[in-house]
C-alpha cells in the first residue's frame, strides 16, 4: 500500500510538472501573439494616420487652389464688367 501511495504521488507530481510546462508554453505563445497583434495594430494605425493626413492635405490644397481660382475668376469678371461699362460710356 505504501508503494501505491508513492506511485500516486509520483504520478501527480509528474502530471502537475507537465501541466506547468504546458502553461509556460501557452504563456509564451500568448505573449508572441499579443506582441504580433500589437505590432500589427501599431503599423495599421500609423498607415491610417498617414493616409488621413495625406487626404486632408490634398483636400486643403484643392480648397486653396479652388479659392484662388474663384478669386481670379471674380476679378476677371469684375474687370470685364468695368471695361464694358467704360466702353459703353465712351460709346455714348
Amino acid at each position: 500500500m505504501n508503494n501505491s501511495h508513492k506511485l500516486t504521488m509520483a504520478a501527480l507530481l509528474l502530471g502537475s510538472s507537465l501541466q506547468v510546462q504546458a502553461s509556460d508554453f501557452d504563456l509564451d505563445i500568448t505573449a508572441s501573439i499579443t506582441q504580433g497583434v500589437t505590432q500589427y495594430v501599431q503599423q495599421a494605425s500609423h498607415e491610417l494616420k498617414q493616409s488621413v493626413l495625406k487626404s486632408l492635405e490634398l483636400d486643403a490644397k484643392g480648397m486653396f487652389i479652388g479659392e484662388i481660382n474663384n478669386k481670379h475668376t471674380q476679378e476677371a469678371e469684375k474687370s470685364a464688367a468695368d471695361k464694358a461699362i467704360l466702353y459703353s460710356a465712351k460709346a455714348q
